[in-house]
C-alpha cells in the first residue's frame, strides 16, 4: 500500500503514488472526492506534487488548524512537500516540494507542532555512513527550511545504537 490518510474537519487528504511521483486527493466529510481542491486541474480534486519527482509518498498530516498539509516520503532520499489546502476559496496550492532534504532514506511520519508556528516534524531512517541504519528526525519551517533551533541547524538528527540494525522511526508525535 503506498497512500496514507490524514483528516480535518471532516475532509480527508490522501496522499498517494500518481505516475510515479506524489499527489494528495482530498474527499468531503461524505466520502466524495472534493472537486472544488484543484478544481481547475486536470483531475479536479487531486494535487499532484510533480516537484517531488519520481518516489513514493509514505505519510500525510494535517496541521491542528487546518491551513497546512504536509507529504513525505522517498523522492531521492528523503522528499517532504507542503500545501496550502484553503488557498483561493479551498482550490489549494503546493507551497514548496523539496527532494534530497536527507541523501538516503525515506520520511516514515510527520507531525505538526500543534502551535502558531506550524512546525513541522518528520521522522525516518537514514543510513549513517557505512554503518548501519538509523532512525532520523528533522523539523522544518513552513518555508521549508531547517531553523537554527534544531539540532544547532545541522538538520537532520540521527539516532545510532551501535554496530548493530536499529531500524527506521516509524511515526512521530509532537
Amino acid at each position: 500500500d503506498t497512500s496514507s490518510t490524514s483528516s480535518y474537519k471532516g475532509y480527508v487528504y490522501v496522499a498517494s503514488v500518481n505516475n510515479s511521483g506524489a499527489a494528495v486527493t482530498r474527499f468531503t466529510p461524505q466520502g466524495a472526492v472534493d472537486t472544488s481542491f484543484n478544481g481547475n486541474g486536470s483531475t479536479p480534486g487531486t494535487l499532484v506534487i510533480s516537484g517531488l519527482g519520481t518516489g513514493t509518498p509514505t505519510s500525510i498530516a494535517v496541521s491542528p488548524d487546518g491551513l497546512y498539509v504536509a507529504v513525505g516520503g522517498y523522492f531521492n532520499g528523503w522528499g517532504v512537500a507542503l500545501i496550502d489546502p484553503i488557498y483561493s476559496n479551498g482550490q489549494g496550492r503546493i507551497l514548496w516540494s523539496k527532494s534530497g532534504l536527507v541523501s538516503a532514506g525515506q520520511v516514515n511520519g510527520l507531525t505538526f507542532d500543534g502551535s502558531d508556528t506550524d512546525q513541522i516534524y518528520a521522522a525516518g531512517w537514514t543510513s549513517c555512513g557505512t554503518g548501519p541504519t538509523c532512525m532520523a528526525a528533522l523539523e522544518l519551517d513552513t518555508s521549508g527550511n531547517v531553523p537554527m533551533s534544531w539540532n544547532g541547524g545541522h538538520g537532520v538528527f540521527a539516532f545510532s545504537t551501535g554496530s548493530c540494525l536499529c531500524g527506521a522511526a516509524n511515526a512521530i508525535v509532537d
